[in-house]
């Protein structure tokens, strides 16, 4: 069927209107600090064997109260960051024992910007270990560390291993395509569906943009509400 078989409807652009979203973050912005020395958080994503550390960048840069810088080491260039300016956007392939290091003194260059360090696979023990460095003096920086979990991880090993290093703001995410029912622990990851997915991957457009070019209403409207949900339930657990 043809868009010339559908009648034309005086309420669309009544509708459009009523669900149109210039806001995603809406009231939910994540608490903002700044250390004594001048640096703002440091968000660290690490994993193991989840999926989707590049998409909770993307989401959680949304909530932040300023565009932070957003540095992947040691994992491939994602498409997911492409609306990214390289102003504010590092890579670093290399994934030795020093590349979180490097990630970190980028990071340092313009201290008072926070910043997402999303990190490859085999670097969550280094990040681990470099953030509670940057927790400590002279730096004395928040590090709220993000640990994406697989579905079939119950036992969130990583998770507790970070808090055994020191580290105070641990949260567990859970990878898209899990299943999360039954459980408290793990924050679900949205799931980014087919719209959003070709606005933000194959037209390059940010989340924020995203949402102002989606045109089905309701498929808009029903990510927002599981968005800011999780972006809802992101800053309780940062905030307690």
């Amino acid at each position: 069927m043809t868009n010339q078989l559908i009648p034309h409807d005086p309420y669309r652009l009544r509708l459009q209107a009523a669900t149109r979203i210039t806001d995603p973050s809406k009231d939910v912005a994540f608490p903002q600090s700044e250390s004594a020395s001048g640096v703002a958080d440091t968000h660290f994503i690490i994993h193991r064997d989840g999926n989707g550390a590049s998409t909770l960048a993307l989401f959680l840069e949304v909530f932040m109260r300023q565009e932070p810088l957003i540095i992947e080491v040691g994992t491939n260039v994602s498409r997911a960051l492409q609306s990214v300016p390289d102003t504010r956007r590092h890579h670093i392939q290399e994934s030795d024992g020093e590349a979180v290091a490097r990630a970190i003194d980028w990071r340092l260059e313009r201290p008072g910007t926070p910043a997402i360090i999303e990190c490859g696979r085999s670097l969550y023990k280094s990040a681990i270990e470099w953030a509670h460095v940057l927790s400590r003096d002279p730096f004395s920086g928040r590090v709220p560390m993000f640990f994406v979990a697989s579905e079939h991880d119950r036992e969130f090993k990583v998770a507790r291993f970070a808090r055994q290093c020191g580290l105070a703001d641990v949260l567990v995410v859970g990878e898209a395509q899990g299943s999360w029912a039954g459980q408290e622990i793990a924050i679900p990851i949205p799931r980014l569906n087919k719209d959003f997915e070709k606005l933000i991957y194959g037209e390059g457009l940010s989340l924020r943009e995203a949402f102002e070019h989606c045109q089905n209403a309701f498929t808009r409207t029903a990510f927002f509400q599981e968005f800011v949900g999780f972006g809802a339930a992101v800053k309780g657990r940062l905030e307690g």
